[in-house]
């Protein structure tokens, strides 16, 4: 996804002004994932009330998925929506204190202190 993508989807997931919940919605749609992909979904209501969105925020979630290659279909006699061809959703975050070694890779080789940028911030009246 794009940066465009990446904003509607996360605008679509009521993140877009609630930043601090990024880990709350990145796990609501990976159960979003992982009940398509199981054909576990239920009926739109149904799985919108899962969500904790409303039926109208999960179809756009759904529409916005769909406009980046989800192949998402609705199946009315199983009541469920399901992936038409194998597709898969990964989402990944890592947290991890880095050891020395791994600051000078990560930076370049470059150290900062900590006050390296407290001057910069007072000159410009941050």
């Amino acid at each position: 996804m794009g940066g465009t993508e990446n904003k509607n989807i996360l605008s679509l997931l009521k993140l877009e002004h609630q930043p601090m919940k990024l880990f709350d919605y990145l796990e609501r749609l990976q159960r979003l994932h992982f009940l398509i992909k199981r054909k576990q979904t239920g009926t739109p209501q149904g799985l919108a009330s899962k969500l904790c969105l409303r039926t109208s925020q999960l179809y756009n979630v759904i529409e916005e998925l769909k406009r980046n290659g989800a192949p998402i279909t609705y199946c009315r006699i199983r009541k469920t929506f399901f992936y038409s061809v194998p597709f898969e959703i990964n989402i990944q975050c890592e947290f991890k204190v880095l050891a020395e070694e791994e600051k000078q890779i990560n930076t370049g080789g470059l150290f900062f202190s900590k006050n390296f940028f407290l001057p910069i911030l007072l000159e410009s009246g941050f």
